[in-house]
């Protein structure tokens, strides 16, 4: 599993070199990017931190659907 911040030129390299391999976007840099859509929206930022901490499948599905 490698993480990034999503930057094309990662995402490519990883394609290209790590072809099997899990990509996975990092906590704080999705985080930014969803702050820039959903500005002055504390409830929505908050539900994504406890998706994203979320200890159970049925935790995160249940947080991710009220963030959608």
């Amino acid at each position: 599993m490698l993480v990034s911040d999503r930057h094309n030129g990662i995402f490519n390299a990883i394609e290209a070199i790590f072809s099997d391999a899990a990509h996975g976007i990092c906590v704080y840099h999705l985080a930014q990017n969803l702050k820039r859509f959903c500005k002055q929206r504390d409830d929505v930022m908050w539900l994504y931190y406890c998706a994203a901490y979320a200890d159970r499948i049925e935790d995160f599905d249940r947080f991710m659907g009220e963030v959608r």
